[in-house]
């Protein structure tokens, strides 16, 4: 609304916005409106007042409707990451976990004959669990070859040491014909 008033004619000038004396320049705010007064003046001779208003109402539900979109945006965006969140909680993190656990059973308490599932969704995750599961063979294979080994050595061993005493008897039977 742009409302005008001069000292001449105040009977037609618009009583809703009244006016202010002695005043160049001022901005008022209030809940409903902001008002503008602008006093129109060359040199020393005031020839009226400039009163400019604007209704906040329109502003004020153009804001509630952009605050209630953001809200509706942020809680999308909120409902879609936790969906991806799960999702990747689901098809990557949990199977990973499981991967590591196995690995570390496996590895301390030397479970060699535990398998990885490599039933996954996740392509990359089950060449995974394919070569966990083959490396555990190995390891398994390999574990039973060094016992295999340590049985052979225990018996290598045992018949040195078979062979040591009867050597070593054999051999003190003639010093003992000597000293007698």
């Amino acid at each position: 609304d742009l409302i005008a008033s001069y000292p001449h004619d105040l009977k037609n000038s618009i009583t809703h916005c009244p006016l202010r004396k002695n005043t160049t320049d001022l901005t008022i705010f209030t809940d409903q409106a902001i008002l503008f007064y602008h006093t129109i003046q060359k040199s020393d001779q005031s020839y009226g007042q400039l009163v400019l208003t604007m209704s906040l109402a329109p502003l004020k539900a153009q804001t509630l409707a952009y605050t209630q979109m953001a809200l509706g945006i942020i809680l999308l965006l909120g409902l879609i990451a936790y969906g991806a969140y799960w999702r990747l909680q689901k098809n990557l993190i949990l199977p990973i976990k499981q991967l590591t656990t196995l690995i570390h059973k496996a590895t301390t308490q030397q479970q060699y004959q535990l398998q990885a599932n490599s039933n996954h969704s996740n392509p990359d995750l089950a060449q995974l669990a394919n070569s966990i599961n083959d490396m555990l063979q190995q390891a398994q294979q390999h574990m039973q070859r060094v016992d295999d080994f340590n049985q052979k050595l225990a018996r290598s061993n045992q018949e040195l040491e078979e062979f040591s005493y009867i050597a070593s008897h054999d051999l003190k039977a003639p010093l003992r014909g000597l000293t007698n």
